[in-house]
């Protein structure tokens, strides 16, 4: 209590604007603290959410791209069989192709609808990647009522395990996608980590997507923006294609070699 009693009469006995300022500065420090403790915490939980996002990443790479790549391959194999003239492996097919022109479509404009309005008239790249989605998930007709599991190229077994791979890859790219622009440092985790070597995975599940559309039946009420991410996600990353997007100029040289390009 006389402590107490002394300390008042001490401010009592002070200018008030000295006591004004020196409450100002305990709140200024105060403050600054609390600035403080806030940084510290938000700097653990980035370091956490870049060992969460590096443990999602190591996840999807073994638990579905090894079965993913591990079926395709075979697959692949089998389209190509007899073919002279055509990439070697899907890798060599999926780096030549673009990116699927129009994509992310329009809000309301269905998957399904792609091939008829942006998918005619394809460069030869495009168009063999293209049918080989197609020959996995064949589109489906209205005389034939069999599943996509049982007119696929794969066999039952190939076709169970890389249709769920091809999901998880497809929810793995859409989530990217969708939450790139809401954390800065997961852009830049994408951009360090993902961007340069799975790219093309990224547009091989796109092309992938467009061909399951049109395997669905009609009726299947397809949720058109369900994977808006991926498409994204490709979209911006699309300028990583080997070949060159740019309109080209005319050529006067040879008529053959006259081939004018349409950017996506």
């Amino acid at each position: 209590m006389e402590a107490v009693s002394a300390t008042r009469e001490a401010l009592g006995s002070l200018d008030p604007s000295w006591v004004a300022a020196i409450g100002g500065w305990l709140t200024g420090l105060a403050g600054w603290s609390a600035v403080a403790i806030q940084r510290r915490k938000l700097a653990r939980l980035r370091a956490e959410n870049r060992t969460s996002w590096q443990h999602a990443f190591v996840t999807y790479q073994r638990a579905y791209f090894l079965p993913f790549a591990e079926t395709i391959r075979a697959a692949y194999q089998r389209f190509i069989d007899g073919r002279l003239g055509v990439p070697l492996t899907w890798e060599q097919a999926t780096h030549q192709a673009r990116w699927p022109r129009k994509t992310p479509l329009q809000p309301g404009e269905p998957l399904r609808e792609w091939r008829s309005r942006h998918g005619t008239a394809l460069d030869r790249e495009d168009e063999f990647l293209l049918r080989f989605c197609e020959a996995i998930y064949p589109p489906a007709e209205a005389w034939n009522l069999q599943s996509p599991r049982a007119r696929s190229l794969m066999t039952p077994e190939e076709f169970e395990v890389f249709h769920r791979a091809r999901a998880g890859l497809t929810d793995y790219f859409h989530q990217c996608g969708s939450q790139r622009t809401r954390w800065p440092e997961f852009a830049q985790f994408l951009e360090r980590e993902v961007r340069a070597h799975h790219y093309y995975r990224v547009k091989l599940v796109a092309y992938l997507e467009i061909a399951l559309a049109r395997a669905r039946a009609a009726d299947f009420p397809e949720a058109s923006r369900e994977h808006v991410g991926l498409f994204q996600l490709g979209h911006k990353w699309r300028v990583d294609d080997t070949r060159d997007e740019k309109l080209a100029l005319p050529s006067t040289d040879l008529p053959e070699k006259l081939h004018v390009r349409r950017s996506a």
